[in-house]
Parts: structure tokens; sequence; C-alpha cells
């Protein structure tokens, strides 16, 4: 199993990655950019809605030799890749791992291509092939999927592994109860000399992660093209992620896990203005624009986050928010009213009321 990169020609249209450029030129944050697309993602997805979406995030440090070993055959051979194409890795242990429970997991066909008319509920080709499919309808955020780039960025590496578990199954897929998948993205396509000639080889701006690469692949060859996108669901892979990461979930537990390598976070600094990335050290920069992003969804109980042991819900919100931004405390106090108001008490409208011009209490009194 490894990060595995499509060759490519000198006549690739889309040399550079539109996704990291995109970001790059709107300016905005990384790690709040982040948040707003992971947790608006999340909550789209919610499984049952009568019940929260319910996300676990840790920070994990990798020590076992032979676990460390095992990630770094994974992608070493594209981490050279990587810096062909002018990214300097950020390279460590550390990875920053979120699990979701009551979300649908990452449904749909397996297709690189989805059929016409499977593209709205195509969410694991459209996550992992469609940089920027328009596959939400309506007022969905999110609907161009740019914000698919932003697991990529948050990584030191540029790299993204989830494993998912599915609720709906598709009839043409044959075990396709949980897979697990991955995308490396390159700042643009990377050309490797090959031999004393002078021969270059050009790949695409990103990688897929595979464990079904043919024997004597040809890269001409659309079957084997469409064998390597294959997602990975054999048992054994499956429960080495689980064991490296402490992954637990029961069979019906749906929802995706995310492993993002070598988390960032991104300073500024104060004389140059210039945008500093540096190691993830902990989880109090995602808290905090979680918590005021998505205070509402808390508030509400569609949403409930564990950072790393510290949980926060509808029964604890409140105070948080105001401990940590207390200028604010009145809206957070509203909030938590409008939450909690008793619904016997709201005050029928009268459409004749429209006619006068004073409301007075009678009129309240006549309601009643």
């Amino acid at each position: 199993m490894k990060f595995f990169p499509q060759r490519t020609t000198k006549f690739n249209r889309d040399k550079k990655n539109a996704g990291i450029h995109a970001f790059r030129k709107s300016n905005l944050k990384l790690v709040e950019s982040f948040v707003r697309e992971f947790l608006q993602n999340a909550v789209d997805a919610i499984f049952e809605e009568e019940k929260p979406v319910r996300i676990k995030m840790r920070l994990v440090e990798v020590t076992n030799s032979k676990d460390k070993q095992y990630l770094k055959e994974i992608y070493k051979d594209c981490l050279d890749l990587l810096k062909l194409s002018g990214t300097k890795p950020i390279y460590n242990s550390k990875y920053l791992v979120i699990e979701e429970f009551n979300t649908k997991g990452l449904t749909g066909t397996s297709a690189f291509e989805p059929k016409p008319g499977e593209y709205e509920d195509a969410h694991w080709s459209n996550y992992s092939f469609g940089m920027f499919r328009e596959s939400k309808t309506g007022d969905a955020a999110g609907r161009n999927g740019v914000g698919k780039i932003m697991n990529n960025l948050l990584s030191g590496i540029r790299c993204v592994i989830y494993k998912t578990h599915r609720s709906e199954l598709d009839p043409s897929e044959i075990n396709d109860e949980v897979w697990i998948g991955g995308r490396m993205e390159y700042e643009e396509c990377p050309e490797q000399p090959e031999d004393d000639d002078g021969k270059i080889t050009r790949y695409e701006n990103w990688s897929w992660l595979t464990s079904s690469i043919p024997d004597g692949y040809d890269w001409n060859n659309d079957d084997h093209i469409t064998e390597v996108y294959k997602p990975t669901n054999d048992s054994e892979t499956l429960k080495r992620f689980d064991q490296i990461f402490d992954i637990e979930r029961d069979d019906n537990e749906y929802g995706t896990t995310w492993i993002i390598p070598s988390p960032l976070q991104e300073d500024t600094v104060k004389k140059t203005g210039e945008k500093v990335r540096t190691e993830m050290t902990d989880l109090e920069e995602i808290i905090n624009h979680a918590i005021t992003e998505y205070a509402w969804a808390f508030f509400s109980d569609q949403l409930e986050i564990d950072f790393d042991g510290k949980k926060i819900d509808q029964g604890n919100i409140k105070e948080e928010l105001i401990e940590r931004y207390p200028d604010r405390s009145e809206f957070w106090e509203f909030l938590d009213d409008v939450i909690h108001f008793d619904d016997n008490k709201l005050i029928p409208i009268d459409k004749s009321w429209q006619d006068e011009r004073q409301i007075t209490d009678d009129l309240f009194t006549e309601t009643n």
C-alpha cells in the first residue's frame, strides 16, 4: 500500500494545482478555514437527525518503530515528488486523528467518474477525485468543492488518509462497507529526470493511496488505471490502521475517520506580515474556531466534540464561550435563552395587526 502518482505529459493543461492556488489567493487563514470546511461537511452528513454529530479529535504521536516504518513506506516515494513540486515537507511522527460518528460516511460509487445522475450521492468519488465538482445542491455550503483541499493543506506533507464506515451500500460494489483511501496534493506537476539522457518523467499534481497496482503496470491501460483507483478494503490493512491510531468504532456507528500527518498551525510575523506554518502543538486554535463558528450547532445539540479529552456539547458550551470570550457574554446568553425558551410563552401573530397603527397590550390579551 502506498501513494501512487499517475504519469502525465508536458501537454497537461493543469500543471498547477488549482485547489492549492485558489486557497492561497483567497488570503484565508489555514486553521480557521479547515475548521469551517470540516465541521460544515460533518453537520451536512448527519445520519440520524434526532441525534448530534459526535466528533473526537486527537493529536497522536506514533512512537512504535514498526508503525513508523509502516507509515513511512506508504508515502516515502511521493515525498520526493512533493519536494520537486516546490513544497518543502514538514514531516514528523505526529498525526491529527479526527473521528466522526453519526455521519453517513463517504457513500456512493468508487468509480473515478460517476455516471450521469450519480454525482449528488457519489460522496466517496467526489471527495477523492473531484476537486471542483459541484456535488452539493441548493444553498448547501461548499457546493463547488474547493474545500476538499483543506485537509491536505493542514498537513505538513499535503496528505490526508481517510477510513470510512458507510451507511449506504452500493449494489454494484463488493465488500464496500468500510473503505480506506487517501490523497497527497502537489503544488504543481512534478518533473523527475529519469536517466542520463535527460529524459523527463512528468506526474499528475496529486497521488492516490492504493493497494491495487497491477503487475506489469501499463500507464496507458485504462483497466490498469481503474484498478489503481479502487478503494482499499482488505481487513488486515483496516486493522493495522486501527491498531496504529487506536481507532474504535462499533459496526453500527457510521462515519469517517480522518488521519492528517504532520498537522500544521499558522502564525503571522508581526514585522513583515508573513505567514509562517509550524508544527501543531495543541488543539487550542481548533477549539476556539470550532466553538465560535459553530456555536449554534453546539447550543442546538446538533454537534458535540471531544477535543482530546475536553468534551464540549450543549451542556457546557455557554460556559466555555463566556470563559474564552467574556466580551460577548450577552450574545452567548441570548443564544442559550433562545434554545431554552418555553414555547408555551410564544405570542401568536394576528394578521389583523397589520392594519393597526399601534400594537397595544389589549391586543396581546385578546390572543390568549
